[in-house]
């Protein structure tokens, strides 16, 4: 019994802790959806601070330390080689924030842009977006990846986000 730890319970896990539990998750083929943006501080419309989540509450820094916490654990779970999937906990109500990455596909970049901060490599980040999140949604055999008969997007960038991630 490891207890509850993490971003939600207010105790940072160490690193032993993210270590026995990402054991457990590769062991067992469990994939980890991130959802980390819902606790990364956003503006209202006066210009304030808030989590996404959070109502009227001001961000505090307790709540950037759990933010940091969460990269953390991410980071952890990674070197673990723990299969990771981007998510967002994207919500239907309409946000109360004045922020452009709280809009429907923002908050996924977003989310990406985290894990690059937590330090996955940018390849890794995108196959989190694409080819895990396929997998894991089971349709592997219509998206995920650049293959004949694969449904995909095109987007077109200035620039290669490989190198520089802020590109996309």
């Amino acid at each position: 019994d490891l207890g509850a730890w993490g971003p939600q319970f207010g105790r940072a896990p160490n690193p032993a802790e993210v270590s026995q539990i990402a054991g457990m998750l590769v062991a067992r083929n469990v994939p980890v959806t991130t959802t980390i943006s819902g606790g990364d501080a956003y503006r209202d419309t006066t210009g304030a601070e808030r989590r996404f989540f959070g109502g009227d509450a001001p961000y505090t820094p307790a709540m950037t330390q759990r933010l940091e916490w969460g990269l953390n654990i991410v980071r952890g779970f990674a070197d673990a080689g723990v299969k990771l999937v981007v998510g967002t906990d994207w919500s239907l109500r309409p946000p109360v924030l004045d922020d452009p990455r709280v809009q429907p596909g923002a908050l996924t970049l977003h989310e990406m842009e985290l894990l690059h901060r937590a330090g996955l490599p940018t390849p890794a980040v995108l196959t989190a977006a694409t080819r895990n999140a396929a997998e894991t949604l089971r349709i592997i055999d219509k998206v995920g990846r650049i293959a004949d008969g694969k449904l995909g997007d095109l987007v077109i960038l200035d620039g290669d986000f490989l190198e520089q991630f802020s590109v996309l």
